[in-house]
């Protein structure tokens, strides 16, 4: 028998197996990133990190959990806002601004006005079976009131009736629009004489065949904050386990974040139609739903929409979305998104 020593087995490295996800709903710079090749170029270079990428919409059950020790999500803020005030400990690191339309419609040609809305049936989402948040009924709300505001009005001055959905129609196929089907029933509770008015977004060709009128556009509101709503403000949130753990990881898949949105600024037409693809909504749509679409993908942190996101959490506070209050300071971190920044200014003056 040999006296040689057999040498033991190397180990190998040991991962982190981190959750990345996105939403299939609405625009956002990470569609870009990962259409473009950005992202799986990134991943593709960073070899203690394995990364299960997944594209999860508006269901109410969280999946995952946005406190989950590993995982790192771009959406709107709702989800992650309310895990935050449930206790999970995650951290917002970017948000983007996206303004939009948001109409209330009617059928009643006696209804064209916003103070006409006093005392009339305003429609509301409302899930079957939620346990955690309702972002759809809490977009709605948030319109209705900015609305309403505008004529010196509230949601005590009008009846909110529920619409019933099933979190079926929240499942999406690639390439097709999420919001179809839901507008479908919106748009039968109006011609049923169920509802009064309801806020959605309708096709120039859809609002002709219902026979709607917008009564009021949210995007008019002249103060910035009264123009937000869950879908306005986005943002990427990271599991605060992840950030402690695996700090550079999250800075390298956001300095690509950041890579994508300074391409959408310099290629406007082919990012409209990147985020057609992607939502499964043809560009015309995208264009009269958003003022400008690329500058909507920039990202930031600044006072304005910091102040918007507290507005916000106030306005899910009041309104029962949310049970627990926090402060936005101690959730948001910016030194992230400043590291992000410097890393893709140094891997362009390396032509890297």
């Amino acid at each position: 028998m040999s006296n040689a020593t057999l040498e033991a087995p190397v180990a190998a490295p040991k991962k982190t197996h981190v959750y990345y996800t996105r939403c299939p709903a609405v625009p956002t710079n990470s569609s870009l990133a990962y259409q473009l090749g950005y992202l799986d170029d990134e991943i593709g270079r960073i070899s203690d990190v394995e990364v299960r990428q997944e594209i999860i919409g508006l269901d109410p059950k969280l999946k995952p959990e946005p406190g989950d020790p590993y995982s790192l999500r771009h959406a709107g803020h709702i989800k992650a806002l309310w895990a935050r005030s449930e206790g999970a400990d995650n951290r917002v690191i970017s948000l983007s601004w996206l303004e939009g339309s948001y109409p209330t419609y009617a059928l009643d040609p006696e209804i064209r006005t916003v103070s006409d809305l006093r005392g009339k049936r305003l429609a509301l989402f409302r899930f079957k079976d939620n346990d955690t948040i309702d972002l759809l009924r809490a977009q709605q709300l948030r319109v209705y009131e900015s609305t309403l505001k505008t004529a010196g009005l509230s949601t005590r001055d009008v009846k909110l009736v529920d619409v019933v959905v099933d979190k079926g129609y929240l499942k999406k196929e690639p390439g097709q629009d999420v919001f179809a089907s839901l507008n479908r029933e919106l748009a039968l509770a109006l011609l049923h004489d169920q509802v009064d008015a309801i806020t959605t977004q309708l096709t120039p060709h859809l609002q002709a065949d219902l026979g709607v009128h917008a009564i009021h556009d949210t995007r008019r509101n002249d103060l910035k904050v009264s123009r937000a709503n869950p879908s306005v403000l986005r943002g990427v949130v990271v599991s605060a386990g992840l950030l402690r753990e695996n700090r550079e990881f999250v800075v390298r898949i956001l300095a690509r974040h950041l890579e994508a949105a300074e391409w959408a600024r310099l290629h406007p037409a082919e990012t409209l139609k990147l985020i057609s693809r992607d939502l499964g909504v043809p560009e015309t749509i995208l264009k009269a739903r958003y003022e400008n679409l690329a500058e909507g993908l920039q990202v930031g942190l600044e006072n304005d929409k910091l102040d918007a996101l507290d507005d916000l959490k106030a306005f899910y506070l009041r309104h029962g979305f949310i049970q627990r209050d926090f402060e936005i300071s101690g959730w948001v971190d910016p030194t992230v998104l400043a590291d992000a920044r410097k890393l893709l200014a140094s891997r362009r003056a390396a032509g890297s």
